[in-house]
């Protein structure tokens, strides 16, 4: 998952119309309900986005995104929005970077995320003696837990 603060913070440092289409992508992104007309329109708002960052004059024919860029929180959001998203797996220890908070710096361990998923609680699945957890899951997870 994207880190919210640092994704806004990179934000600001676009023009107001940019900033705004970012936040609306993040958003989105962070939505677990998709149909085949929220990721068209969430295509296009990609689309705009790049033009406006990468060729906003209209002088190329194609954007030229450098490397660097897709390292950054709003380059790892364009790139997870236009993967499919429902089939984004995590990890236990995903899900305990996810699951740190001010009063519990650490996150939850490892030992408690694999009682829960015993417990029938976390939903996961063993992939070559790996728990893997689905994004849907982890943003339902988060919020029974009170997580945002």
């Amino acid at each position: 998952m994207i880190d919210k603060d640092d994704f806004l913070r990179e934000a600001k440092e676009y023009t107001n119309d940019v900033e705004e289409k970012l936040v609306k992508l993040y958003e989105r992104n962070e939505n677990i309900i998709y149909s085949k007309e929220n990721d068209l329109e969430t295509y296009s708002l990609i689309n705009n986005i790049i033009a406006d960052l990468f060729n906003p004059t209209g002088v190329f024919s194609e954007p030229m995104i450098p490397l660097s860029f897709l390292e950054t929180s709003i380059g790892r959001v364009i790139i997870s929005a236009l993967s499919d998203i429902d089939n984004r797996m995590y990890s236990i220890n995903d899900l305990i970077n996810m699951t740190r908070t001010a009063e519990r710096i650490e996150g939850y361990s490892y030992q408690y995320l694999s009682q829960e998923i015993k417990a029938g609680r976390l939903k996961a699945s063993k992939d070559n003696n790996r728990w893997t957890i689905p994004h849907a899951e982890v943003k339902r997870y988060l919020k029974t837990k009170g997580i945002e």
